[in-house]
């Protein structure tokens, strides 16, 4: 049992490995290769500061690309396209020659009085470059990469020059006019101030008091040629082929006849909407007991199919989904015991069976999840009794797209 969770673990840090390999462009926009109705946005950034640095911008960029981001479809706007993004964030020194051509170079210094700054970069191209200052307001860095993916500023600023004691223009807005008289006021002890510009007042690129919102990723999608969905994105729901396996635990038994038992659980759903599919569910635990020289191991099959159903509890763009299911099938119980070296003895039973379940997944990629927790209610009727027997699983999920 220990070897199919260190298994299990294992196969989920590969694939999560595999979901931040390096791609080929600095910024990579892509339609998923399995389902068109996803798109890709991969940023990688090359910091050239300190280890400290590289947690810290890490740190920022997983907060900021937490959430995924829907398109609707403008016929229907339940259908559409999904959004998933990802910063890869490395230590420049660490990177190869050949690496750093893929990976936008920013510089960290101390702060100085001065703004952190990028250069606007395009999709699936070369790399560009930046200076940031550390210890920056909470959105500072992502602001700064929307500038890598393309995105300009939307807000006016000053400057105050405290030797001439002058203002001067830093930026305006685009289109003008600028906000208010003269968008702002700097002073000898506010030296630099800014305003949003007209309709940019809740834009992370107007102000960094917003998070990044659908509406930032939508016009990086727009510039790199990718602000619509495909009609078959529209036309139809997208679906998916889902491949779960991994170890359970099954408490099986009633008023005579109790035990843990341990072993793995594999389900295939095939995919008839976004919501319902075909499920069969299959498995095998095992028991052993020992007492002197007396053995008895107690095995269990199950096999059942039906329907599975997800409700989407949790909304489109979250990384959490539930599923529920209702299956029928069959079970068998096989005991087999050993005394010593006077023989064995084996009985196997076969039973119907049922399963009603539910699972929590949270999604790793596009192609996988992880099983968080799977709870099952698997009645049995051997021996003229009704077992209520129940499982709890954890696991690996792959999917594969299925369009209708």
């Amino acid at each position: 049992m220990n070897r199919l969770f260190l298994s299990v673990l294992i196969l989920t840090g590969y694939f999560l490995l595999q979901g931040c390999a390096p791609q080929n462009h600095a910024n990579t926009i892509v339609r998923d290769k399995d389902n068109v109705c996803i798109i890709r946005i991969i940023v990688q950034l090359g910091i050239e500061g300190t280890d400290d640095d590289v947690a810290a911008v890490t740190a920022q960029m997983e907060e900021c690309f937490k959430s995924e981001c829907f398109i609707p479809c403008e016929s229907n706007k339940e259908k559409g396209c999904k959004v998933t993004m990802i910063a890869i964030v490395k230590k420049w020194s660490s990177l190869t020659d050949d690496e750093k051509w893929t990976f936008h170079q920013v510089t960290m210094v101390d702060e100085d009085g001065l703004p952190s700054f990028a250069n606007i970069g395009r999709a699936n191209s070369g790399n560009s470059f930046g200076t940031w200052r550390r210890n920056a307001h909470p959105h500072t860095y992502c602001h700064e990469t929307m500038h890598l993916l393309g995105l300009p500023d939307r807000y006016c600023s000053r400057l105050f020059n405290v030797v001439e004691g002058t203002n001067s223009v830093e930026n305006r807005c685009d289109p003008p006019p600028d906000p208010g008289q003269d968008c702002c006021t700097p002073r000898a002890s506010y030296t630099r101030c800014s305003s949003p510009c007209a309709g940019h007042d809740h834009d992370l690129m107007g102000s960094l008091e917003p998070g990044l919102s659908c509406e930032n990723i939508k016009d990086v999608l727009s510039k790199a040629g990718f602000g619509n969905c495909p009609d078959e994105c529209c036309s139809s729901p997208y679906t998916f082929h889902e491949f779960f396996v991994g170890p359970s635990y099954l408490h099986f038994g009633d008023k005579e006849v109790k035990f843990g038992a341990y072993g793995a659980t594999l389900e295939y759903t095939y995919p008839l909407s976004t919501k319902v599919g075909l499920m069969i569910d299959g498995g095998y635990y095992q028991q052993t007991d020992k007492e002197d020289d007396f053995k008895q191991k107690n095995s269990i099959y199950t096999l059942s199919g039906g329907i599975s159903y997800k409700p989407n509890l949790f909304g489109t763009n979250s990384k959490l989904d539930l599923s529920t299911h209702a299956l029928l099938g069959i079970a068998n119980y096989k005991v087999k015991s050993e005394f010593g070296g006077s023989g064995s003895t084996s009985n196997s039973e076969t039973s119907l069976s049922a399963n009603l379940g539910v699972g929590l997944n949270y999604k790793l990629n596009n192609k996988f999840d992880i099983r968080l927790m799977q709870v099952d209610y698997i009645p049995t009727f051997f021996a003229d009794a009704t077992q209520n027997n129940y499982r709890l699983s954890v696991g690996l999920e792959m999917n594969l797209g299925k369009g209708h």
